[in-house]
């Protein structure tokens, strides 16, 4: 059986006889089981009935006001008159959702694995930059304040940052 959207775009050449029988067969069932589908194409044929007798008075071009006002019509009509199947919205969300749900699992995998790495890389800079204050103002040494390491740490190095005081031992 066709969908809703797939008889939505045959319903015109249906309606006017222009679709292969086997098409034709599909869409009778279809509308054989979907009311709005069977109401839309019993619209059309009204349509078709009404304006091909008149065929000959519309061989001109409509005056832009009626243009104007039966494209603002047709989203709306196309809209209410097009039935939209509860699990069709649904249905089109699920790859997606899966898509994101695999990609966030993925992420997160990657990133589990990767957190003795971050703290091996924050274990070895922080090694690094003990070693760096080690050589800058050596040990053994009177420890300096921390005021006094301030000042030389944005003398030295521009870096303004803030020592916590302690005391020697620490």
């Amino acid at each position: 059986m066709k969908t809703c959207d797939e008889i939505d775009s045959l319903m015109t050449p249906y309606v006017d006889d222009e679709v292969d029988p086997a098409v034709r067969q599909a869409i009778d069932a279809h509308l054989g089981q979907c009311p709005p589908c069977h109401e839309r194409a019993q619209t059309e044929r009204a349509a078709r009935r009404l304006v091909r007798p008149r065929m000959s008075a519309l061989t001109g071009v409509a005056p832009a006001s009626l243009r104007a006002r039966c494209v603002g019509a047709v989203p709306s009509h196309a809209a209410a008159s097009r039935p939209v199947a509860r699990g069709s919205r649904v249905r089109q969300w699920v790859p997606l959702s899966m898509a994101a749900t695999l990609l966030l699992a993925l992420g997160g995998v990657f990133v589990a694995g990767q957190q003795g790495r971050l703290e091996a890389a924050f274990a070895a800079q922080l090694a690094i930059d003990h070693e760096k204050c080690f050589a800058e103002f050596g040990t053994g040494h009177p420890p300096l304040d921390a005021a006094e390491a301030e000042a030389r740490l944005a003398a030295v190095h521009g870096v303004e940052v803030r020592v916590p005081a302690g005391e020697d031992r620490e």
